[in-house]
Order: C-alpha cells, then structure tokens, then sequence
C-alpha cells in the first residue's frame, strides 16, 4: 500500500495541512507585527494543537497489537467459521480511536453472524473502536460462511489511527488476512440420470494395484505411477533397471475422472450458463470421487486445465491405493480453487504428456460431445474402457463404451442452482435439493 505509514490529515485540510502550517506561522508573525496579541495567542495555540496532534498520530499506531484468524481453513459449503478479532495496545501512549477497514473480496454467497463491520456509505465496511489504553485488548468474535466453492481472502486489510481531534490520520496494511477454501457441492445421488447405481459396472479389474505387501508373487517393470516403497531394490541391482514388486491381493475397480474443460470454453453460451455448466462439472467430479473412496476403489483424476500457465503439463494423480480420504480431500481442494478463465490444453497434448495405467476405466466429464476429444479417444479407448458423462450429448461416437447424459434438464433446474450458490438470496426458490453437506475438516 503506497504512503501506509505517512502522517497525513485526517480532517481539517485546509488548516492541518502542511501548507496549512504555514499560514499559521504567517498568521503569527503579522499578528506580531501589527501588535495584535490576542489573535498571536489564538493562532499560537492553534498551531501547538498542529504540533501535538501530528506527533501523536505518528506514534498511533506503534504500539498497536492486531489478530484475526479463523478456527478452519478448509470448509465445505454452508460450514460456519468462527472468526477472531485481537485488538491490544503496548504503547505507554494511549490510542484515542481507531477503525478497522475490511478487504474487498469476492462475495461466494458470503454470510456474516454477528460482524462487528458496518457498512459505509462510500461501500467500505469498517469497524470503530475507541480509547485503548496501555495493556488493554479487544476481543471479538463472529461467524462468517460461504454457499459457494471457492478461494476466499476476508477479514481486515487496513488499520487507521491518530490524534484525539481526529485531525490526523495514520494508516498500516495488515500483512496477515484470513484465508479460507471452500470445497464444491457433493451432488445428491438423485442428481445423476445412471442406467446403474456404480458407473463403472459390477466386473471388477484385473490389472489392480495389490494392497499387501508382505505377500509378494513376482517383479514387473517399474511404472512411473508406482510408489518408492513398491520398488525392488536387490532385483533393479541385478538387472540394471528398476524393478518393482508384484503384491497379492483381492481385485478392486480402478479408474480416472478426466475433467475436460475444452469444450465448454468451445461453447457459444451465455456467461450465466457457462458459469452453471462449470460449476456443475466441479462438482459432478468431487460426488464421483467421493462414492468411490467411499467403496475403497482406487480412482484418479486427469484435467487438461493448466495450474500453472508457464508450465504446460496437465495435472494428474494417478489412480493408487492407500489413503484414499487424503487423497479426495487433496482433489476437493483442487477443484475448490479452479477458475473458469484458466488457461486449457488440447484433449491429443494431455493424453501425450501422461501415461495412464492399461485396464483403468476413463470416466470424462464434459459439457457436450466433441469432434476434437473423440478423435484423441480413438487411440485411448484401445487400452482403456471409456465413459463419457456429458451436460448436452450432441451425438454418439463409436469406440466410447458408454455415453450418458449428466443431469437431462440441468439448464432449466432452479434449484440446481441455488444448490450450487448461483442464485442471489432473494431470487431463490422455496425449495430445493437436499443434497449431502459435509463436516469440517
């Protein structure tokens, strides 16, 4: 922030100006001269007022001790956060007012519960205290939730102080603000039209990853998605390459979520329903993941959004075993952050830059069908079982296993959308979907 820490006049411009200093000193010297001694007093103790009030104001805010901070970082929608505002003062000089300036941020269907801020006429929320003497704190606490998915930045960006007239003002920015991540909505399981309850069938997969491993019935080459510790070191000593260990145990599905954004940005809609359809895709993702940690399946997840834009590789967590809460709250994490205007990289460079498992079923979450995706799936759908879940099919493509509408109706539903926090508090509807909330983290 430029000029945080200068001195500079909170009230009375004209007067308590620099230039206003001196006049002062002017208006003294020709009140000297002309003999006019009372009004030299007058302007004399004017200008001692200048000087005390500036000199208070510059140490205002030396002394000043702030906090805030928020009992969680990691919250699903609707989840509220306690937040804590510390105030205290270690200055022997005491601290006539001071006014606590909320950072703008981006709203997420934003509720507040007790919020000491108040609401200017200027648009700014700010927070008045008044006299906080040496070793005196302030305490204060309120309750702030979101209804939307998202990565929040809130709490009190700028401290203002200074004299007892207010006549001078001082200002410091808060390095410190709050930061919460919002997870996306788990979409209730009515939400999907599945011609099955499990999209991935009931044939289990024969190439699985095996969960002991005590238990070991051979060596394989090493993959690039296998973990240090299936390594086998003493074999890759004798033959010169690494090798890694083949563990017995029960068949279980694997599979990838592939997030295509592609197409959706290919789409000439409107902003509203570009902003739904991306919202629903988020979260179609989180609620497949979610009911397969749920069965102990060992899933991944592919998108060909870019995290980083000067590094052009797509993100990609390979389908593992182990720790599969971890790993959905790591994905939930993810998603929670993407945006809509990120940078993307066609279907053909994502299925070049990572190599995923053979026998993994691929399950591609997109907005509609493509030409573009299909002919990239022509060479995958050899190695793997494609499933294509899609907002508005257009047509069928051969070689994909199966393709199933998402949600049928999405773009008329309502209260899809005030489930999703797309829809303004006055224009919700008076009922809607009653889909799983989550705890806190």
């Amino acid at each position: 922030m430029p000029n945080s820490a200068r001195v500079h006049p909170y009230h009375g411009y004209v007067i308590f100006s620099d230039r206003g200093l001196w006049g002062l000193i002017t208006l003294i010297l020709i009140a000297v001269y002309w003999r006019y001694y009372p009004l030299a007093i007058l302007v004399t103790l004017v200008a001692l007022v200048w000087l005390l009030s500036r000199v208070w104001a510059k140490f205002a805010l030396e002394g000043v001790i702030f906090g805030e901070t928020a009992t969680i970082g990691e919250v699903f929608p609707h989840t509220p956060v306690k937040v804590e505002i510390s105030v205290g003062n270690k200055s022997p000089l005491p601290v006539p007012w001071l006014e606590l300036e909320q950072a703008p941020s981006k709203e997420g269907g934003k509720v507040e519960e007790g919020s000491p801020y108040q609401l200017e006429e200027d648009g700014r929320r700010v927070c008045r205290l008044g006299w906080i003497f040496r070793h005196q704190n302030y305490t204060c606490a309120y309750v702030i939730s979101f209804k939307r998915r998202g990565y929040f930045r809130f709490g009190t960006a700028r401290l203002k102080s200074g004299d007892p007239f207010a006549f001078f003002a001082r200002e410091r920015a808060v390095k410190k603000i709050p930061e919460l991540i919002v997870y996306p909505h788990l979409l209730p399981a009515d939400r999907f039209e599945l011609q099955r309850r499990d999209p991935l069938g009931e044939k289990a997969d024969l190439n699985f990853l095996f969960t002991d491993p005590l238990l070991v019935t051979g060596i394989r080459d090493y993959q690039e998605t296998d973990p240090l510790r299936r390594v086998n070191w003493k074999a890759s000593a004798r033959f010169h390459s690494l090798k890694s260990n083949i563990w017995e145990g029960k068949a279980a599905h694997r599979s990838c979520i592939f997030l295509e954004t592609a197409s959706l940005a290919a789409r000439p809609w409107s902003p509203e329903k570009a902003e739904f359809a991306w919202e629903i895709l988020l979260s179609s993702a989180a609620t497949i993941a979610e009911g397969m940690t749920e069965k102990n399946q060992e899933w991944g997840f592919l998108t060909d959004v870019l995290l980083q834009p000067e590094n052009p590789q797509p993100y990609f967590m390979a389908p593992a075993s182990g720790n599969q809460r971890g790993r959905f709250f790591q994905l939930l994490s993810l998603l929670a952050c993407l945006e809509s205007g990120c940078t993307r990289i066609k279907p053909d460079q994502v299925f070049q830059a990572v190599s995923i498992p053979p026998g993994v079923t691929l399950i591609i979450l997109s907005a509609a069908s493509g030409c573009e995706l299909h002919e990239s799936l022509q060479t995958v759908a050899q190695r793997h079982k494609v499933i294509w879940m899609q907002l508005e099919p257009e047509r069928e493509y051969e070689g994909v296993w199966e393709q199933i509408s998402l949600i049928p109706g999405w773009e008329k539903d309502a209260s899809l959308k005030e489930f999703l926090g797309l829809t303004p508090v006055d224009e919700a509807p008076e009922s809607g979907p009653k889909g799983k909330r989550g705890n806190e983290i």
